[in-house]
């Protein structure tokens, strides 16, 4: 299977305005509701949720945009999920 490039753009913890992070790649595109996972500067996992996918009309690309917010860290995000 070929991993797809795309653009993130998060909103963090505490911010009101969105950041892009660059270009990078999935093994399949997120979707919306769904959760990723990014290391932070101290190593330590933080959990994002999908809330908007923009995909590209142009054949040739396969890079579109993921607008991800701010869960949690990774830890506590599991303990949500194990006790739902």
């Amino acid at each position: 299977m070929e991993n797809v490039s795309a653009l993130l753009i998060v909103k963090t913890k505490g911010s009101s305005s969105w950041k892009g992070l660059g270009t990078k790649q999935f093994r399949m595109m997120p979707r919306i509701g769904e959760f990723i996972e990014m290391n932070d500067d101290a190593g330590i996992g933080q959990a994002y949720r999908g809330v908007g996918i923009l995909h590209p009309t142009e054949i040739a690309s396969n890079m579109g945009d993921v607008l991800v917010v701010y869960e949690c860290d990774s830890t506590e995000l599991r303990q949500r999920l194990l006790n739902s």
